[in-house]
């Protein structure tokens, strides 16, 4: 049997990308209840490119149906 994936293993930073930012908050408050305590949020999916050259982020929790980019085209591009 598998051993179940540890939350507090995640080396570097969870990135949470949604336009619903109640959504989001949720989700951190859930990630840093399981010691996730470096999680980080952008409500604009244009801005993902530049988060990642800065380097750190090692999980993207990505909504698909976004205004002006979707989560798609988001992947397309990373």
């Amino acid at each position: 049997m598998q051993e179940a994936f540890q939350l507090d293993s995640i080396n570097g930073t969870i990135l949470i990308v949604d336009d619903d930012i109640g959504f989001m908050q949720s989700v951190r408050r859930t990630l840093i209840t399981n010691n996730c305590t470096n999680v980080m949020m952008l409500d604009d999916s244009r801005k993902i490119i530049s988060e990642l050259d800065r380097g750190g982020i090692s999980v993207i929790l990505l909504d698909w149906i976004m205004p002006r980019v979707s989560g798609a085209e988001s992947l397309q591009k990373i």
